[in-house]
């Protein structure tokens, strides 16, 4: 689900949310988003509970 926001004069936001049951529908929803935009050379920033950033860094490892 995504909300674009208009503000006049600047670009549109959108703020995507995932809606996931446990801790393989959150890896599958999260870390093909972040490896793509890796992949992308864009700059990717994570901010989750710790729990959530202990799974993301054993799946993406040095990535």
């Amino acid at each position: 689900m995504s909300t674009p926001v208009d503000t006049p004069g600047a670009e549109s936001f959108i703020h995507p949310a995932l809606f996931y049951r446990g801790a393989e529908e959150y890896l599958a929803g999260t870390v093909p988003f972040i490896r793509s935009g890796l992949a992308a050379g864009e700059p990717v920033a994570v901010a989750v509970p710790g729990p959530n950033l202990a799974l993301l860094r054993a799946e993406l490892g040095a990535d």
